[in-house]
């Protein structure tokens, strides 16, 4: 939609790289937006009263937190709907735990909320629900008749998307597995015990605000535990949309750590060194035990996620040779197994072609199942529309012999990444030219250059 508006056209950019181009900055825009919706909810909850000392020290913790932790995640695995839900639940938090001033303002905003949590990520719409609720019992709203017509007004917005997607949404759905990262259990737990104890400490709960901000907390918390117990229940583990819940819990605890601003000390050095230890410990590690390092976010900020940007480029490079894909399924294996995943995967929505991608994206996916030259044979001759190979690097492999006890020739000491492959399997180049010999009609080589090469 905002693609639309900003184009002002209801069709789609015709140069695939220009829509991609958009997508990835709103992207960007979409995670700014949820940095800057914890950061004002967390300074509603800390309240007027906190010096801008300690309240600098809050925030500069909790937009590391964003960045260095889990949050970042969600921007790079790709769910900008997510991030947009994670932010309004956020505001919605903050304005639970200490409403506007104007009454009015106060329902209308809490009302669209809803519905905006409803359209963009309506699997927080329960603890958005409990959220309205709570603010709706400290407010006695059943005696005021605008709030019944409120309530009327955006029933059907509120409910459209689950009821449309009633099917999606069923307890099969929560079951599923998909790409989300492992959320960080140790520094979740650290977080949500360090929001509790500045929200509790010296009589704190009999502060409306405070107490508003640890429902919340304990909502979100109480969420995750459900889809947890249902999927241990069902299929003995947690997975997927159980890590979606943790992004939910992260988020509004966040929005509690506001009450931080007013347990740290007052002066300034005193105030930074309590919280720079945990700043540091967010920058350097991550994990699902906080035990790699670095953390996501620094690999993010230095450049060192494997296969970008080099697949971007690899993708562009396709695209521009092929804008609407030629007919065909246009597959990297030009370079190192990520750079080539990544580039098949977004060369093939730059071109409009991921119907046919889909299938390669779970193939080449380099911490899937490792690959033999049956296998590939298998994927093309069941493709739908003829497979184009990208090749370039003689040393390029990713091919094994035996599935189930791999050889790497990249694991000795000075071979180049891109030869993943076991060393007596045939290369990149010597494997797509095998195939071409054997179905001339279905595959097709392009010698290309990488633009970085």
């Amino acid at each position: 939609m905002l693609d639309h508006f900003i184009r002002s056209s209801p069709t789609a950019a015709a140069d695939g790289t220009v829509s991609m181009n958009v997508m990835v900055w709103l992207c960007v825009a979409a995670f700014v937006f949820l940095i800057l919706a914890v950061l004002w909810s967390a300074r509603r909850v800390a309240g007027a009263g906190a010096s801008p000392v300690r309240l600098l020290a809050t925030i500069g913790l909790i937009a590391a937190w964003l960045f260095f932790g889990d949050p970042v995640s969600v921007l790079i695995s790709g769910y900008p709907n997510e991030l947009v839900g994670l932010a309004l639940a956020a505001l919605l938090t903050g304005l639970v735990a200490r409403p506007l001033a104007s009454y009015g303002e106060q329902l209308a905003t809490v009302a669209l909320l809803l519905v905006g949590v409803s359209f963009s990520y309506h699997l927080f719409l329960p603890y958005s629900m409990v959220m309205a609720g709570i603010w709706a019992w400290r407010e006695r709203l059943w005696r005021r008749p605008v709030a019944w017509l409120v309530v009327v007004l955006i029933a059907a917005p509120v409910l459209l998307t689950p009821l449309l997607n009633a099917k999606a949404a069923s307890g099969y759905q929560l079951t599923l597995p998909g790409t989300a990262r492992t959320t960080d259990r140790a520094a979740t737990l650290v977080l949500i015990a360090l929001v509790l104890f500045c929200l509790t400490r010296r009589g704190g709960l009999r502060a409306p605000g405070n107490r508003n901000a640890v429902l919340g907390v304990a909502a979100a918390g109480a969420m995750a535990a459900a889809v947890a117990t249902y999927q241990l229940i069902t299929i003995g583990r947690t997975i997927y949309y159980f890590e979606k819940t943790l992004h939910l819990v992260i988020i509004v605890a966040l929005v509690g750590l506001g009450g931080l601003a007013r347990v740290l000390p007052r002066r300034a050095v005193p105030a930074f060194a309590v919280v720079l230890p945990l700043v540091v410990a967010m920058v350097v590690a991550g994990g699902r035990w906080h035990n790699q390092r670095p953390s996501v976010g620094l690999r993010v900020a230095a450049a060192l996620e494997r296969g970008s940007p080099d697949g971007a480029r690899d993708a562009i490079l396709m695209t521009r040779m092929f804008p609407d894909g030629g007919g065909m399924m246009n597959v990297d294996l030009m370079s190192s197994p990520y750079r080539n995943w990544y580039a098949s995967t977004y060369a093939s929505v730059m071109q409009r072609n991921y119907r046919y991608a889909q299938v390669w994206y779970l193939w080449q996916d380099p911490l899937s199942r490792p690959k033999t030259l049956e296998t590939l044979e298998t994927l093309v001759l069941d493709s739908p529309v003829p497979v184009r190979f990208f090749v370039f690097d003689p040393q390029a492999s990713f091919l094994v012999l035996d599935p189930d006890h791999p050889s790497r020739a990249s694991a000795k000491p000075g071979v180049s990444r891109s030869a993943y492959g076991d060393p007596a399997a045939k290369s990149n180049i010597a494997a797509a030219e095998y195939l071409a010999a054997k179905y001339p009609a279905k595959v097709q080589i392009v010698h290309a250059v990488p633009p970085n090469r």
